[in-house]
């Protein structure tokens, strides 16, 4: 999901404001704002591959410190005319 997602034919829109943040600093916010995480209520929480895909990045951000910084800025340079539509 991009950091702004408009939904319903633009009726909605998702705004993501930590979109860019990673854990750890969203967690430093949190804990400046003296917020608590929430457990996930999804039912597929903890059986995703999120993790997975978590590690594989950590790897990849070891390996070349550049590559977070270019992932990044290919979120924030999406084409939609590019994307595969449904349907």
């Amino acid at each position: 999901m991009v950091p702004g997602q408009p939904l319903f034919n633009g009726n909605l829109t998702v705004i993501r404001p930590f979109a860019f943040l990673d854990k750890q600093q969203v967690r430093n916010v949190a804990a400046q704002f003296h917020l608590q995480a929430v457990p996930n209520p999804c039912p597929l929480s903890g059986t995703s591959k999120r993790e997975k895909v978590r590690e594989l990045l950590r790897d990849l951000y070891e390996h070349d410190p550049l590559i977070q910084g270019n992932i990044f800025t290919a979120l924030a340079n999406v084409r939609h005319e590019y994307l595969l539509k449904r349907g």
